[in-house]
């Protein structure tokens, strides 16, 4: 699983108006990176990167330098982009073509009336160019507070080579606080991150139904999808919905759901699978 996160230069525009208010935005800034870190080094088979436009980012970080309150904020943020997440800059080898313009359409609640931006060569150019030729992978925008972005789950990003010949339509996620970008990460990629979790779980030799299993390093108890629960509603995903549980010994105990909470009133006694 490839998650790449990209930070939105074009959403930060000088919108601060006071110290106190630009100090605030950076407070939440710090905590969505440390956020990324801990699920980046909690999970393994999931790849979580960082893109940034090197060059804007390193004018932010001389703003916070000058105009920030805290001094300790522009270190702290250095070093959680460069030196734990070590972003990249996606400059270095963009995907997207100067020729190929990126509109980003949206409602003037002020004006009452349609507006169009062309964000021709920044992120959100690169990140909609990445997700239409690589769909496979997982992408997520990442916003400063107080943007002409503000509390969007996603925008939509339109793809043409002239404003007469629109080729391409993307929604490309989007948050602007941690709380937002944890609820995104449980939503997207819980299925995928249960049994990713190296502090929580072992993964064995042993497969049931072509499951895979595995076990609970603290409990020793055994966990694997029941392939013949799936949620057959949702025709695109049909992921699994239940989660077989045994003992030590391969003993059913349970049904546990995808966020890993055990039922055990739904013990089969009549079922075990073979743990050695």
């Amino acid at each position: 699983m490839q998650i790449k996160i990209f930070i939105n230069e074009c959403s930060y525009d000088n919108q601060f108006y006071s110290e106190e208010d630009f100090d605030l935005a950076l407070a939440s800034f710090r905590k969505i990176l440390k956020a990324i870190f801990k699920l980046k080094t909690r999970f393994e088979g999931i790849s979580i990167s960082v893109w940034i436009c090197a060059t804007a980012i390193r004018s932010f970080i001389e703003d916070i330098d000058t105009i920030s309150k805290d001094k300790s904020l522009k270190t702290d943020i250095e070093r959680q982009l460069f030196d734990k997440l070590m972003a990249t800059d996606w400059k270095e080898r963009p995907l997207h073509s100067l020729q190929d313009k990126y509109f980003y359409l949206y409602w003037n609640t002020k004006e009452n009336d349609l507006r169009v931006k062309d964000f021709m060569n920044s992120s959100l150019a690169e990140i909609s160019e990445r997700h239409l030729q690589y769909p496979e992978e997982s992408y997520l925008l990442i916003n400063f507070s107080a943007s002409l972005f503000q509390e969007k789950k996603y925008i939509q990003i339109i793809k043409a080579d002239t404003w007469n010949n629109l080729s391409e339509i993307l929604q490309i996620f989007c948050i602007d606080n941690q709380k937002d970008f944890e609820d995104w990460f449980e939503k997207n990629h819980r299925l995928d991150s249960l049994f990713a979790d190296r502090h929580r779980f072992e993964k064995t030799k042993i497969k049931v139904q072509g499951s895979n299993v595995f076990r609970e390093s603290q409990t020793g108890y055994y966990w694997y999808y029941d392939n013949f629960h799936r949620d057959f509603d949702n025709k695109d995903l049909k992921k699994p919905v239940e989660i077989e549980v045994f003992d030590k010994q391969g003993k059913h105990i349970g049904v546990a759901d995808l966020e890993g909470n055990i039922d055990f009133e739904a013990q089969k006694s009549d079922r075990t699978i073979n743990v050695k």
